[in-house]
Formats: structure tokens, C-alpha cells, sequence
């Protein structure tokens, strides 16, 4: 795990209240509902990015924005916006 947020935009709706953790390892993001009540996950998704993730914020019009790492002297650190599809 290389960093967690609390997604609270409207922009992706169903992703509202949910955790969202990215991963250098597992080159992915993963989306949680957590139930409070429950002290429990009450669904988890992992999001093949493909690359190693170093940051991940949430924009101010609710974009998720993440860093990537830099793996090989080749590579160089990324960003990429996850956005709705048109």
C-alpha cells in the first residue's frame, strides 16, 4: 500500500464514501466498501493500473489523479486521470 483516501466526490457516484488504496507492488487500485456498522468489507475491487502507484489524490472536481513510481532508469513518474468514460 503506498497511500489510502476517502473518495467524497459526486463525480463517480457509486464511488462516493468508498476507500480507495494504491498499490506499488500489486500495480493496481483498490476500491472498498466498508461497512462501519459491521467493522467489516463488504466488497472489494481491485483496478489493474499497470503501473506502480506512489500517490493517489482525489481532484477538486473529483478526478482521481495518480503518481506513478519510477521502476527503471528509462521510466520516468506519471500521471494519470481516471475519468468517466464519454
Amino acid at each position: 500500500i503506498s497511500n489510502l483516501i476517502v473518495y467524497d466526490s459526486d463525480y463517480f457516484l457509486k464511488w462516493k464514501g468508498n476507500l480507495l488504496i494504491s498499490s506499488l507492488l500489486a500495480e493496481s487500485l483498490m476500491r472498498i466498501i466498508y461497512d462501519e456498522e459491521k467493522k467489516s468489507v463488504i466488497y472489494y475491487e481491485q483496478i489493474n493500473i499497470g503501473n506502480r502507484i506512489r500517490d493517489i489524490i482525489q481532484s477538486p472536481d473529483g478526478k482521481i489523479v495518480l503518481l506513478t513510481d519510477c521502476s527503471s532508469r528509462e521510466k520516468v513518474p506519471e500521471l494519470i486521470f481516471l475519468t468517466k468514460k464519454k
